[in-house]
């Protein structure tokens, strides 16, 4: 790594990245470069989409783009496997996650394996947020208090969700 020593290194975790666009891609495209500008080492690990190249750089922040072939179950295992293996050679000092699903699955797994702390953005909330969705999965409520339990911190854009992870039993300082 040749980051100047005392460099911050965080690695973002997303399903898609620029130029696919949703409103979590919008945000983390805003907050990226800022953070870069703050001083901080920033990466984007996010599926790699066809047409796309696998690495680039975009406005200072390294996009790392990977491999996701096969059904929704495979892409989900493929993205954590690559991520997990990018993320040993990055060696963040913080894993974010922007949802609560593969992207926070693969940086619990990252906290566990190379022991740094998670962050899990919670993008949406209410009847088709991340919470009330996973809730209605078969053992959804083992999933999240397995979220609960292992998120150091987590980030709300909402009074709503931040009501939903306080029922959920998240603290109010995380």
């Amino acid at each position: 790594m040749s980051d100047p020593a005392g460099t911050m290194r965080v690695a973002m975790l997303i399903q898609g990245y620029y130029p696919l666009i949703g409103g979590a891609e919008r945000q983390l495209s805003a907050l990226a470069p800022a953070l870069q500008k703050l001083g901080l080492r920033i990466h984007v690990l996010t599926r790699r989409s066809p047409g796309l190249a696998a690495r680039e750089v975009i406005e200072g922040v390294t996009v790392h783009r990977l491999p996701s072939p096969g059904s929704r179950a495979v892409k989900s295992l493929a993205f954590t496997l690559s991520a997990l293996q990018r993320l040993r050679r990055l060696r963040p000092h913080v894993v974010h996650a922007h949802d609560l699903y593969s992207p926070s699955t693969t940086a619990l797994v990252a906290k566990r394996l190379l022991r740094v702390p998670v962050v899990a953005k919670v993008p949406r909330g209410g009847r088709i947020g991340d919470l009330a969705r996973i809730e209605r999965r078969a053992f959804g409520r083992r999933r999240l208090a397995w979220l609960r339990d292992r998120v150091d911190r987590f980030i709300v854009i909402s009074r709503e969700i931040d009501e939903e992870l306080a029922a959920l039993g998240v603290p109010g300082d995380r």
